[in-house]
């Protein structure tokens, strides 16, 4: 998902600010360990690699589920946040009323049909933007390329466990605990 930041990555660098992007445990290209995921681990996490690159305080931004895992950390570590930015944030409400949870069974399509999956995928994107552009394929093709990699099962295996995470690990109760400056776009 990182590749609709690189104008704002550039953009900060060029002004001098020190970048540092991150591709989560169990997403995109990192290691996909089979454990309960939650936003608190990846809050975890970030600090972790921030103290392993000399990193004491930092701005933090993050887009979509990113801005849900953003906002625990600033409730977390508001020692080592000096500004929370969030950016079409998921999670500023609490999603738990009525949903129930569903357990995860281990089952998966380990055998996706390409069509499927990538009708599946233009519909999906289709909801997502309200002026689709031509440039917005690449974020697809990602997507639909990782559906038909060999990598295939087991990314479907971690996304089930983490898939509770959007509306089962709210963040809503962390506001009132945030001392730091904040932007919410």
């Amino acid at each position: 998902y990182g590749w609709y930041w690189k104008e704002q990555i550039e953009a900060l660098r060029s002004e001098g600010y020190r970048v540092v992007v991150k591709d989560r445990l169990g997403w995109g290209k990192s290691s996909k360990p089979i454990l309960p995921y939650s936003m608190s681990l990846h809050a975890s996490n970030t600090a972790q690699l921030m103290e392993h690159l000399g990193i004491s305080q930092a701005a933090i931004v993050g887009h979509s589920i990113g801005g849900q895992m953003a906002t625990r950390f600033a409730f977390l570590y508001p020692e080592m946040t000096t500004h929370l930015v969030t950016v079409n944030q998921i999670g500023l409400t609490d999603g738990r009323a009525g949903r129930g949870y569903r357990p995860f069974t281990g089952q998966i399509n380990a055998e996706p049909d390409p069509q499927s999956v990538y009708e599946s995928a233009v519909r999906t994107d289709m909801r997502r933007y309200v002026n689709w552009k031509p440039e917005f394929i690449d974020h697809l093709r990602i997507r639909y390329g990782q559906s038909l990699s060999g990598d295939w099962p087991r990314l479907a295996y971690v996304r089930s466990l983490g898939g509770n995470l959007r509306g089962m690990d709210t963040v809503v109760d962390d506001w009132p605990h945030i001392q730091t400056k904040t932007l919410i776009l």
